[in-house]
């Protein structure tokens, strides 16, 4: 009885060592990869904290590194924290460029020592595999992160660049992609002014101005226009009827009709008795006219439209 009583304790024993042996040689292995970042859209600047959780406590040293699928540039994050716990935590800083749907790591080898170690506390090597990206246990998988680096595309359709204006109040009129959030402007580099497309500028004097129109969508994600440079001119041309003159008298059927302007005129013409406008050409003759009392108007514009007219003739 007290041989098999031994016999059995002996067997026991065995197992367990056994058992202890095989826990002591057993690597770490990662059980899942998450966040602690709410899901959601983020952009440059914001920091998403990610989560690499071991079926056990494990130990670092160095600084091992995660690499994320950002776009054309991978962003590799160092390990920040978590060491002597089964869950260790990497911090990624969104960077201008940066894209992605849903925010995962790539797809071989994504979590490297970088010449650090992840061990367990009996001084195994931790496994480093990961779930396939976009699978169950993967960042992808359990998160929701959106990554949008990427600035709205705006569109000033007025006023134009290098244009001539004839009105004080000029319109301001704009288009955006679909993602604008604000629009704002600065007029001859005054103060930010917020605005809802479409409106018209403050009164402005004649003279040169300058113009530049910004928006940003929801995410912060900010774009500028050009400098827009525009010119107001309301001024009437200066004109002079030299012939005929007021109150004179002709013993010709065939008056002159001579004109002088200020070298901003564009188009002349005049009335004749009240007729239809007729235009013309500096210096003419005019119709053919019987004796009697005439009159006459002349009429003359400037390339923006800015319009003068003579008294009565």
């Amino acid at each position: 009885m007290k041989f098999r009583n031994a016999l059995i304790l002996s067997i026991k024993l065995c197992i367990f060592c056994l058992l202890a042996a095989n826990t002591a040689s057993a690597a770490p292995i990662v059980s899942d990869v998450s966040s602690t970042t709410a899901n959601g859209a983020y952009t440059t600047g914001d920091v998403i904290n990610i989560t690499v959780t071991f079926n056990e406590s494990v130990f670092v040293t160095g600084t091992p590194q995660l690499t994320l699928e950002t776009g054309t540039t991978d962003r590799i994050v160092d390990y920040s924290s978590g060491s002597g716990t089964s869950v260790l935590y990497f911090n990624y800083t969104v960077q201008l460029g940066d894209t992605s749907s849903d925010l995962d790591y790539i797809a071989t080898d994504p979590l490297n020592l970088n010449g650090g170690s992840i061990k367990n506390g009996s001084g195994n090597d931790a496994d480093l595999t990961l779930a396939l990206a976009g699978e169950a246990g993967s960042l992808g998988f359990n998160k929701a992160l959106v990554i949008d680096t990427t600035s709205p595309v705006i569109t000033v359709d007025l006023p134009q660049n290098n244009a001539d204006y004839s009105i004080n109040e000029v319109p301001l009129n704009v288009t955006g992609d679909g993602t604008i959030d604000t629009w704002w402007y600065s007029l001859n580099d005054s103060s930010n002014v917020t605005f809802s497309p479409n409106i018209t500028l403050p009164v402005l004097p004649d003279g040169t101005h300058t113009l530049i129109v910004y928006a940003n969508d929801s995410l912060g994600n900010e774009v500028e226009s050009s400098l827009i440079t525009f010119n107001i001119d309301t001024t009437s041309p200066v004109i002079t009827v030299d012939l005929p003159q007021n109150n004179a008298d002709y013993s010709i059927n065939e008056v002159p009709l001579n004109v002088t302007g200020d070298g901003t005129i564009d188009t002349w013409w005049y009335s004749l008795n009240g007729t239809d406008n007729v235009t013309f050409t500096p210096n003419i003759t005019l119709p053919v006219l019987p004796d009697g009392t005439h009159t006459l108007i002349v009429y003359a514009n400037d390339s923006l439209g800015n319009e003068v007219e003579s008294s009565l003739i």
